[in-house]
């Protein structure tokens, strides 16, 4: 009786791990970012579009990119998000999401859609400054990849 009790015990044993085990085996690997402009250090006018081009691979499919693009005056490393602003200026924020390359293995991603603004809607200028321009690029397994530029935000004088 002992002997049946461990064997089942045993089997239940293996059973399980080999249920965890192939619940864990499928797609952990991260997509890549590559390509990547605007590149790290560059200028982006205030009252322009911005030129976005980057290259987007997965082992898999990918599923989505995300844009991201905020204000570094404090020097932060993604642990604040505090904004300069005052009655007459403030910082700018961009954030978009793409579905587009869904389903792709690689995506060649070349667009003009992101446009810095003079102003904001309530009529304040857009601060000129230090700022983080960040990508996010989602696979369909749900594995992120992130890439960031330190990148200037100006007026042409």
């Amino acid at each position: 009786m002992k002997s049946t009790k461990k064997m089942f015990m045993m089997a239940a044993a293996i059973s399980l791990g080999l249920v965890i085990y192939s619940c864990e085996s499928g797609d952990n690997e991260k997509p890549v970012i590559s390509n990547f402009e605007p590149l790290e250090g560059d200028t982006l006018i205030i009252g322009k579009n911005v030129h976005l081009e980057c290259t987007l691979t997965d082992n898999e499919k990918l599923a989505s990119y995300k844009i991201d693009i905020h204000n570094n005056f404090d020097n932060h490393e993604h642990k604040s998000a505090n904004t300069k602003s005052d009655e007459h200026s403030i910082a700018f924020s961009f954030s978009k999401e793409w579905t587009d390359i869904a389903g792709q293995k690689e995506a060649n991603v070349h667009h003009d859609e992101i446009s810095i603004p003079m102003v904001d809607d309530k009529g304040r200028t857009i601060s000129g400054g230090k700022y983080h321009f960040v990508i996010y690029c989602l696979d369909a397994a749900g594995n992120q990849a992130v890439a960031s530029r330190n990148v200037i935000i100006a007026e042409i004088k």
